[in-house]
């Protein structure tokens, strides 16, 4: 049985954001409703309502908290005394993050999920994680080795370039995971060749 609430409440939001991102895998997001996960926790509905006020609340927790995770990887990447390497490095974090927490990176990148409208706060608070990558194009800019675009621009079509790859590893339209590393590695070499500037 979850341990009570009001014992460790902070414990007990994580321990239902956790089976919520398990249920959203399983059974979808119409599969989840705030009854089905209080009796999987052993718990009263009344019992969740007093964390999230509705199903909407609870979807936008874990949106928020998907992103929390991300910008905590990202954040936890050293700098390189090469600015490209650090990218590169940004990029495998942003990927151990998305796998660890695959349940949830549906709902975090789809802006309008049938089912889920994110609020207009909640997107701007997406944004952390991505600005570490910005900043991190502003180093390599200063250090002279990428050519002189909007950081914000360049940014923004790398962390494209990833996104889709790992969805198309989530998708399996990879063999295994040996082969969706390999991939994953060439288009890291890539997308370093594309960087320096000739």
């Amino acid at each position: 049985m979850a341990r009570a609430p009001k014992q460790d409440p902070a414990f007990f939001r994580q321990l239902i954001l956790k089976k919520a991102a398990e249920m959203l895998r399983e059974q979808g997001i119409h599969g989840l409703s705030m009854r089905k996960l209080a009796q999987s926790l052993n718990a009263s509905t009344m019992v969740l309502y007093t964390y999230f006020k509705n199903k909407q609340g609870l979807l936008n927790a874990l949106y928020l908290d998907g992103f929390d995770q991300l910008r905590q990887e990202l954040e936890r990447v050293e700098p390189d005394p090469d600015p490209i390497a650090t990218i590169m490095d940004l990029g495998r974090a942003y990927r151990r993050a998305v796998l660890a927490n695959a349940d949830v990176y549906e709902l975090m990148m789809s802006r309008s999920l049938h089912g889920f409208s994110i609020p207009e706060e909640s997107l701007k608070q997406s944004g952390a994680g991505f600005r570490v990558l910005e900043q991190a194009v502003v180093r390599c800019q200063d250090a002279g080795f990428a050519r002189r675009h909007d950081a914000k621009d360049v940014a923004q079509m790398l962390w494209g370039t990833i996104h889709g790859l790992i969805s198309l590893q989530l998708a399996g339209h990879f063999i295994d995971e040996a082969a969706a590393t390999a991939r994953f590695e060439l288009t890291l070499a890539t997308i370093k060749d594309g960087i320096i500037k000739e």
